[in-house]
């Protein structure tokens, strides 16, 4: 749970391996010089995707969540990862080929990624807020305009803001999300907490708790989401 950018950059068009590599490793270079430019972490070498386990996508066959979630290995592909910042989930870019069908009991069943290039994945971005608005935009800033990069490539791209910064870059809006999400996680983390406590039950651990506003923020959510915080605990006390 958490604030999260998903981005998919997809080259429809069917190209060799060197082509597609070529993109990558141009990719990369803008990538290397905005990690130097706006001071983020770190990024890696350009790997095989055969030899990174996180370019491995899932894909629902069917209709979620009655459907089969599959796991698509590449068959191709390059990427690469870059450390945005602290608090916010490193993020991966790259293109690979996926199977274009599965084999399933009832025969083959197409799985919607077999044309072109592609790469969907998602950085959550809510707690680089633990570390002050400021480093949260920028983090948050980063995610985007790295996956913006493909486009001057000659690459589709989406990408779906659950903090609706993006495509109005709505700073107010961004900020407004997450207040509300930290607000909801750190009432449901206090509430755990305090059953845990009660019950004798293993620590509550959640990065949450190292926000410099934690107790307004839980105070908060206990006013907002109270209902909904209360059902969830009755569920977690009644489990084994």
């Amino acid at each position: 749970m958490g604030l999260t950018i998903h981005y998919t950059q997809w080259l429809r068009r069917t190209v060799s391996p060197e082509r597609a590599l070529e993109r990558v490793q141009s990719a990369h270079r803008q990538a290397a010089q905005m990690v130097k430019r706006r001071k983020l972490r770190g990024i890696t070498p350009i790997l095989p995707a055969a030899d990174e386990p996180w370019a491995v996508q899932h894909k629902c066959i069917g209709t979620w969540p009655r459907g089969d979630v599959i796991q698509l290995v590449p068959s191709a592909g390059w990427v690469f990862t870059v450390d945005v910042g602290r608090g916010c989930e490193p993020a991966m870019f790259g293109l690979c080929r996926y199977p274009a069908s599965v084999r399933k009991t009832k025969g083959l069943v197409p799985t919607g990624c077999g044309s072109g290039w592609r790469l969907q994945k998602f950085s959550k971005t809510q707690y680089a807020s633990l570390h002050g608005p400021a480093h949260f935009l920028k983090c948050h800033r980063a995610v985007i305009d790295l996956a913006l990069i493909w486009e001057r490539l000659g690459c589709e791209v989406t990408i779906d803001d659950e903090g609706d910064y993006w495509p109005t870059r709505d700073r107010a809006a961004l900020f407004r999300h997450c207040d509300f999400l930290n607000a909801a996680i750190a009432g449901a983390a206090g509430a755990l907490k305090d059953l845990a406590e009660e019950k004798g039950g293993p620590p509550v651990r959640a990065p949450i708790f190292a926000h410099p506003r934690f107790e307004r923020l839980e105070a908060e959510g206990a006013i907002r989401h109270g209902e909904k915080i209360a059902a969830f605990t009755r569920v977690v006390a009644g489990s084994p």
